[in-house]
C-alpha cells in the first residue's frame, strides 16, 4: 500500500481530473487468490478490470500469444529495489542498470541509518537478511581475486572434430 498503491492513487487524483480511469490488472486466470484479494478492495480513485481472467487466459496462453506476435518473453516484473530480488538479479541490475543499483544502495544506506521518515531497517539491509551493499562489495572483491586478466590463454587440448 505505502509504496505502490498510495502513490498511484495520489498520481491518479492529481492527473486525471474528472476522468475516472480503468486500471487493467495483469493477473492470469490461474491467480485466483490475487484476483479475489484485489477485487475485495474498493477504490475511490479508479475502476478495475482483469482482462486475462475475463478471457480465461492462463500463463501458458499469455506465453503463446507473445510468441505468436514474435516478441521476446518479458522477464520478472519488480521494482529495482525489491527486497525479494535474488542475488543474481542484483548483479544483473549492477551490470545493466548501474544508476538504478546506485539508487537502491542509497535507499538501503538511508534506511540503515534511519534517515528520513521511515524507521531504520531491523533486518540486515535491502535484502532483508543481507545488505545489498555488503553483497556487492564482496562480489567485487571476489571478481578481483579470481580475475583472469593478464593470464595467457592455454589450449585445453580437447579435440572437437
Amino acid at each position: 500500500m505505502k509504496w505502490k498503491q498510495d502513490p498511484f492513487k495520489k498520481w491518479v487524483k492529481a492527473n486525471c481530473g474528472s476522468i475516472r480511469p480503468v486500471v487493467l490488472y495483469g493477473f492470469d486466470a490461474g491467480e485466483d487468490g490475487r484476483i479475489t484479494r484485489s477485487k475485495s478492495y474498493t477504490e475511490d480513485a479508479y475502476d478495475k478490470r482483469f482482462p486475462l481472467e475475463e478471457w480465461e487466459w492462463y500463463r501458458e496462453d499469455c506465453v503463446e500469444a507473445i510468441k505468436r506476435m514474435g516478441l521476446p518473453q518479458p522477464g520478472k516484473s519488480a521494482c529495482f529495489f525489491c527486497p525479494s530480488s535474488k542475488k543474481h538479479e542484483i548483479l544483473e541490475l549492477k551490470k545493466s542498470f548501474p544508476d538504478l543499483l546506485n539508487r537502491a544502495l542509497e535507499i538501503e544506506r538511508r534506511a540503515l541509518e534511519g534517515v528520513g521518515p521511515a524507521p531504520a531497517f531491523r533486518g540486515g539491509g535491502l535484502g532483508r537478511s543481507f545488505s545489498w551493499s555488503a553483497f556487492i562489495k564482496l562480489n567485487d572483491k571476489q571478481q578481483t581475486l579470481f580475475s583472469d586478466a593478464g593470464t595467457p590463454e592455454v589450449d585445453c587440448g580437447c579435440f572437437d572434430g
